[in-house]
């Protein structure tokens, strides 16, 4: 077992696992891999685990990749994928055609000597059986006594399971060794989701993928239809995939195979030339690979009526290749980053020709670090047909780049977003003034026409401001009356804290080493700059309700020997030195946090906590580019209880003044927004007498 397998059996994160290595004395040694990726003996890790009354999770998934991950050191693990892949067709074969004399057959009662020979017996019967083309298999040429164990989990496994089995594998696979997700695809990939959310729930006819990888995509569609399908929907009744790389197709052919599913997939350049003019699909999706060039295409092609796509970039190659290829009344969905949706050049002139022969029905901005290579946003192009009925009104801008879930949002996005969602219809004649600039960004922020509304605005912001106004006019001047103290003695924290004063403790659990069911209360430095500390209800965090489950959760933040009680003086010594008087319940100390309770009547919490934030301690802040203050060296103005109190009315007024004074900026700023839009918008036209 790998760490991170440790991390998923005990439901914790690797970061725990790492501590549990450095803190544990008896924890198990590594027995293979290397000093920085060592691999454990699963039974004994298992033993330490319940040994130390720490969880033991286990099921099929992690049994068979753990088995699968002892191969390692052989095998890439892209082939480690390709073997359980492998091994579940021939166990599908074998259950399903009930064929006593199948190669499962006798893989599974070979001998160490035979094992081999019935493997490539295997290999030969799945390309017969399933059609698949030629890949090479590196695990045949390893050392049988190797591969004799993985085979145990692959006869037990229930039969409807081999298809989640196998793709947990070719997860964990792709995760380990992204450069083969790269060529091949993700399971569970988040762009996939994304095309499936927006494409499964209208789903019907002919499904096609032209840049198809492993299927993900295309399960997805699958997968959604499923789950929203009425008797208004009609049956998928065939699935296309074209990919230029012959290992994906493979796995795509078998991973459609587990699941009693014939796809069509053809290994081929989709872009150099088309393989099949003639098809017409319902739904089309298509997540193609970036940053390549177009280095065969043909100046003759049917499909690039639009305009020949550059040489340095094939997005908009696949945008026209899924409106070649649409059927009346079908809906392309198709990812690209955000260049082609704003470039000049030949870019710029097929979005025009796009645009104008209304074949771009919506484009939908993505955030970014959706896949694990591509850190930029992405866009989904929405296409129609060629054929289809009635000129729409305009393109549909939708801004989901802000969105931290959008594979459940998006299907609030389209067809029809609702108030509240970043999206405009755009003219195509406003769009023809941009350049056919089509970025969501650019249209969704655009200020509103209504005359009316802007007028609205206007008279609601200007009243709001003469209110604040007044407001501050009536402030009292929060220095009138204050003389200045005699000079006040200094000391240090370090000097209250020895002498009894106060209590200094220093938070070291971090969100990745806790356990799931409290990271979400441990208190970080952010929360410090942001004044909201973390307070999640129990059955927020523990997605359960019951007596039994929150009593145990409240008893074990309550005695947790790093929670913080009310107040006591959070800080953060990280520039800029922060700090808070804490008044919650259910927090726990974080690294880069430390508490001050105080032990005496000597000082205020809240006189504490001001006098810290003094410029003279910005001084202690040493080290790189962000400094770090000792909180031990802050020095604190010493004055009696009483002057504090004093000390503090004036200082609550100065903040209750710089409060107002930014909510005055603040609407000041928004009233002269407010009267540029009504410069636009024009006079609200008067109602009727």
């Amino acid at each position: 077992m790998a760490t991170s397998d440790i991390a998923e059996m005990a439901d914790v994160s690797r970061g725990a696992v790492s501590n549990w290595r450095k803190r544990s004395p008896d924890f198990p040694a590594p027995v293979a891999g290397t000093p920085t990726k060592p691999l454990f003996d699963r039974a004994q890790v298992e033993s330490w685990l319940k040994a130390t009354g720490k969880t033991v999770a286990t099921d099929d998934n992690l049994d068979t990749w753990s088995l699968l991950n002892t191969l390692r050191e052989d095998l890439a693990y892209a082939d480690i994928g390709q073997l359980a892949l492998d091994l579940a067709c021939l166990r599908r074969i074998h259950e399903t055609h009930e064929a006593g004399d199948s190669a499962w057959a006798a893989i599974h009662h070979a001998s160490v000597d035979t094992l081999m020979d019935t493997l490539r017996a295997g290999v030969e019967e799945l390309r017969e059986v399933l059609d698949l083309p030629y890949v090479p298999r590196p695990y045949l040429d390893i050392r049988p006594e190797k591969l004799v164990l993985v085979l145990l989990p692959f006869q037990a496994i229930d039969l409807d399971d081999l298809p989640a089995v196998t793709d947990y594998v070719l997860a964990r696979a792709a995760n380990a060794q992204v450069r083969a997700g790269v060529e091949h695809g993700f399971v569970d990939s988040r762009i996939s989701r994304i095309l499936g959310t927006l494409a499964g729930p209208d789903a019907g006819g002919t499904i096609y993928d032209p840049a198809c990888g492993i299927g993900e995509a295309l399960r997805e569609v699958m997968r959604t239809h499923r789950a929203e399908h009425d008797q208004l929907m009609g049956p998928i009744t065939r699935i296309v995939g074209h990919d230029i790389n012959p290992a994906a197709t493979t796995i795509a052919r078998q991973r459609a195979y587990l699941r009693g599913e014939a796809w069509e997939l053809t290994t081929t350049d989709v872009i150099a030339r088309d393989p099949d003019p003639a098809l017409q699909a319902d739904i089309i999706v298509c997540e193609p690979p970036f940053g390549q060039r177009l280095d065969h295409a043909e100046l003759s092609d049917p499909r690039w009526v639009y305009g020949m796509p550059p040489r340095n970039s094939t997005e908009l190659a696949w945008v026209q290749h899924a409106v070649a290829h649409l059927a009346p009344g079908g809906r392309a969905f198709v990812v690209t980053t955000m260049g082609p949706l704003f470039r000049g050049g030949p870019e710029s002139a097929i979005r025009r020709s796009l645009v104008e022969n209304h074949r771009v029905e919506a484009i939908i901005g993505l955030p970014g670090k959706l896949l694990p290579h591509v850190a930029m946003p992405l866009a989904v192009w929405v296409l129609r047909p060629g054929n289809s009925d009635g000129s729409p009104a305009g393109v549909l801008m939708v801004d989901g780049s802000q969105s931290s879930n959008p594979e459940a949002e998006a299907r609030r996005w389209y067809p029809e977003p609702p108030n509240g969602v970043p999206a405009e219809l755009v003219a195509p004649r406003e769009l023809a003034t941009a350049a056919y600039d089509l970025t969501p960004t650019r249209w969704t922020g655009a200020p509103s026409l209504d005359s009316q509304a802007a007028f609205t605005s206007y008279t609601q912001n200007l009243d709001r401001l003469n209110r604040a106004l007044d407001q501050v006019a009536g402030l009292d001047r929060p220095l009138r009356g204050f003389d200045p103290l005699d000079r006040p003695r200094i000391v240090t924290v370090g000097d209250l804290v020895e002498g009894g004063v106060v209590q200094l403790k220093t938070g070291r659990l971090r969100p990745e080493d806790a356990a799931p069911h409290l990271a979400g209360n441990i208190i970080r430095p952010r929360h410090l700059r942001d004044g909201e500390l973390p307070n999640q209800p129990p059955g927020e965090v523990l997605g359960a309700t019951s007596d039994l489950v929150m009593d145990n959760w409240f008893h074990e933040v309550e005695n947790h020997t790093d929670r913080p009680r009310p107040g006591d003086v959070l800080v953060s010594t990280t520039n800029p030195i922060t700090t808070l008087v804490y008044g919650g319940e259910w927090a726990i100390l974080g690294a880069g946090v430390q508490s001050l309770r105080i032990l005496t009547d000597q000082i205020s919490p809240d006189y504490l906590a001001a006098v810290l934030l003094g410029p003279w301690n910005k001084r202690f802040l040493a080290g790189g580019t962000i400094g770090r203050a000792k909180v031990q060296d802050l020095e604190v103005p010493l004055i009696a209880l009483a002057e504090q109190h004093l000390y503090l009315e004036g200082y609550d007024r100065l903040a209750e003044v710089a409060e107002q004074a930014r909510l005055l900026a603040q609407w000041a700023e928004e009233t002269r927004v407010a009267v540029l839009d009504l410069l636009r918008a024009g006079a609200p036209e008067k109602a009727a007498d």
